[in-house]
């Protein structure tokens, strides 16, 4: 698979997480957006970190994908980023809800 290929399945599955999550189908985003990540996708980075909290998992696990996003120049995942590390640093991470952002 050229590099070309690779960079238009990954737009596809960040796409898909995006149809997805309008359509609230929650497990099936955040499939998609795990697989753009993976491949990536700096969008789908942060919204892979934000599901994987809105899912109830592991917040250091969300924090290093987002984190990954923020890095990479995602304003979104930025903020995301200190929420969460606010969250950490306080020592009581949850399980809660936070006001953590998308960015389609």
């Amino acid at each position: 698979m050229s590099s070309t290929d690779e960079n238009v399945a990954t737009k596809a599955a960040f796409e898909l997480g995006c149809d997805h999550m309008q359509n609230n189908r929650t497990q099936d985003a955040a499939r998609s957006f795990e697989l753009a990540a993976k491949q990536g996708h700096t969008k789908a980075k942060n919204m892979f970190g934000v599901l994987i909290m809105q899912m109830g998992g592991d917040i250091h696990i969300a924090y290093d994908w987002i984190c990954q996003a923020a890095d990479e120049g995602n304003d979104v995942a930025m903020n995301n980023r200190d929420t969460l590390k606010r969250v950490l640093d306080s020592g009581n991470p949850g399980p809660y809800r936070l006001p953590l952002f998308f960015s389609w």
